[in-house]
């Protein structure tokens, strides 16, 4: 163990060298305000107020997560959490990490005139969306389902971090006969990635993160919008709503998979870079 008097600073500019062959300095020192937080809980105003001073610090931890992100591994894996939407999330190689669309999802549907009393987060993974839309509503029935036990686990764990109950079940959502109750609300972000699209994704998101949570075949890429859309149409409340995340390159296609049943209306939305995200339909 390397216990060196040190300033933040020093540390700061080395673990920001040390990473430039990959990451521009803006992204080195983002990545550098992460792994304080976790080697240390030192917050980035911490740092802006004490960055001139010596600490004893044992450094080889920092020189450790140096190393990982230098082999493309994604600083979330590495401290193994993430905040989404104002909570703590643990992750681990189970889960996906959470992407900046997603809460653009949560505050879509925190802005809408809903007051659902039954939620279902389908495809869970470390149950981020579940939990968000717990705190979001707190009066709601929670139910989150995942068929990795793995993520299940996880997103447990990251109920209990954050105080929120929610009920998490095992359930294959392309085969979900076991749904009993219905829902006011259903929301989902589920694998929807082309496999044709992996040649052009970074290491750090093909290397690591669970292939089955990210990639659909291309053949049939809408998969689980089509299950989603028959599990809605029977267990969906007259009345109730469904907010899904979504491939931008099948927008309208996945729209029409609604064009016939009992939907009233449904619209897609555009993230905050223009591009086709979100869908959203009224019963």
């Amino acid at each position: 163990n390397k216990v060196l008097k040190v300033t933040l600073k020093s540390l700061k500019d080395s673990f920001i060298q040390g990473l430039k062959q990959n990451y521009s300095s803006s992204e080195a020192e983002q990545l550098f305000y992460m792994a304080i937080d976790h080697l240390w809980t030192l917050s980035r105003t911490d740092y802006l107020r004490d960055s001139g001073k010596e600490w004893e610090k044992d450094t080889s931890g920092l020189h450790r997560i140096v190393l990982r992100l230098l082999q493309h591994e994604p600083i979330q894996y590495i401290i193994g959490e993430t905040l989404f939407y104002g909570l703590r999330i643990k992750l681990n190689r189970h889960t996906l990490i959470p992407r900046p669309e997603t809460e653009e999802l949560m505050e879509r549907i925190k802005n809408s005139d809903l007051q659902p009393e039954t939620i279902l987060d389908a495809g869970s993974g470390s149950g981020c969306i579940a939990l968000a839309l717990k705190r979001i509503f707190p009066a709601a029935h929670c139910t989150g389902v995942d068929i990795s036990e793995g993520a299940l686990q996880l997103a447990h764990q990251n109920a209990v971090l954050n105080g929120l109950e929610v009920s998490f079940r095992q359930m294959d959502i392309l085969k979900s006969e076991n749904l009993q109750q219905s829902f006011d609300l259903i929301v989902s972000n589920p694998p929807y990635v082309a496999e044709a699209e992996k040649e052009n994704m970074s290491a750090g998101v093909t290397d690591h993160e669970p292939y089955t949570a990210l990639f659909v075949p291309d053949a049939d890429p809408l998969v689980f919008y089509r299950m989603i859309e028959k599990i809605a149409d029977k267990k969906l409340n007259p009345g109730g709503r469904i907010f899904l995340e979504i491939n931008q390159r099948f927008g309208p296609e996945t729209a029409a998979l609604f064009s016939s049943g009992p939907w009233q209306q449904v619209i897609l939305h555009q993230d905050l870079s223009g591009n086709d995200r979100f869908l959203e339909v009224w019963k």
